[in-house]
């Protein structure tokens, strides 16, 4: 794990990023069709 750490924390820190992105236009698509984020989150997304 130590010698990964620093590694992954660059990794993470850019993933993090954009996965907050993607997940902010998901959730305003999603409110946008009335729907809840959290529970589309629990189900498999058929559409991208």
């Amino acid at each position: 794990m130590e010698a990964m750490g620093k590694d992954a924390e660059n990794i993470i820190e850019k993933g993090t990023h954009e996965v907050s992105e993607i997940r902010l236009m998901q959730e305003s698509i999603f409110l946008q069709m009335g729907n809840c984020p959290r529970k589309l989150y629990s189900l498999p997304l058929s559409t991208s």
